[in-house]
C-alpha cells in the first residue's frame, strides 16, 4: 500500500517538472508581437520628439520608454547593421536625431527608404543615449 502512495507522488512530481520545463520553454521562445499591429499612443514630429527629450529626458522618458511612438520627419541616413536598418530622422540642427532600428521581417520597406524623404516610422521607444532610439521599427503609410 505505501508503495502506490508513492508511485502516485512522484508520478505527481514529474508532471509538475515536464509542466514547469514546458511553460519555461515556451516563454524562452515567445515572439514579440509585430509592431505593425500595435496602436500608437502619440505621432510626433521627430524634431518636436527631439526637443522634448533635450528640454527635459527625465519627464520625456517617463513618457515614452517602452511605449509605441509614431514619428514623422526627413531621413538624415541610412545605416546596415547586420540584420536590421536603421534609419536616423530629423533635420541636422540638433546634434541628436531619432535611430529607427528596424529588424529582418521589415528590413525590404526600410531598404526603400532613401536619405532626404520624408516617411512616419511606428516603433516602441527605448530612451535616449545620444540620440532618441526606436526598435521593431516599421514605415506607416503616410
Amino acid at each position: 500500500m505505501r508503495t502506490g502512495r508513492w508511485k502516485i507522488i512522484i508520478s505527481v512530481i514529474v508532471v509538475l517538472i515536464i509542466t514547469g520545463f514546458y511553460f519555461i520553454w515556451e516563454q524562452y521562445h515567445r515572439k514579440h508581437a509585430d509592431t505593425t499591429d500595435l496602436t500608437a499612443i502619440v505621432r510626433k514630429e521627430a524634431m518636436s520628439l527631439i526637443k522634448e527629450f533635450e528640454l527635459d529626458e527625465k519627464a520625456a522618458s517617463q513618457k515614452y520608454n517602452g511605449k509605441v511612438i509614431s514619428v514623422k520627419g526627413a531621413v538624415l541616413k541610412v545605416e546596415n547593421n547586420n540584420d536590421t536598418r536603421n534609419l536616423i530622422l530629423g533635420d541636422g540642427s540638433s546634434a541628436a536625431g531619432v535611430i529607427c532600428e528596424f529588424q529582418p521581417e521589415h528590413k525590404s520597406d526600410a531598404d526603400k527608404i532613401i536619405p532626404g524623404q520624408q516617411i512616419s516610422v511606428k516603433g516602441i521607444c527605448t530612451g535616449m543615449l545620444l540620440d532618441i532610439v526606436m526598435v521593431r521599427c516599421v514605415v506607416e503609410e503616410n
